[in-house]
């Protein structure tokens, strides 16, 4: 009886399905990048062993200006990649 239930409870859960052509709107994009680029400033413990910090800036402030139109999740992947 309780697998039943937790057979149903899966069934509600997983209601939404997974779209990979969903285009994701510039203003997610970029709040997401944007938690990325802060993420890794405050816990990389050396981020900038390799590249200097003012490269690694160009590059984030880049990558940012090239989020212009919605993405997918992968196109969005492959770009921050």
């Amino acid at each position: 009886m309780l697998c039943i239930v937790f057979w149903i409870l899966a069934g509600y859960s997983q209601s939404a399905r997974y779209d990979p052509l969903h285009q994701f709107p510039v203003v997610e994009l970029k709040a997401d990048f944007q938690f990325l680029r802060t993420t890794l400033e405050k816990t990389h413990p050396n981020l900038y062993l390799y590249t200097d910090r003012p490269t690694l800036d160009s590059y984030f402030d880049s990558l940012d200006k090239t989020l212009i139109k919605p993405l997918t999740e992968q196109e969005f992947y492959n770009l921050i990649t």
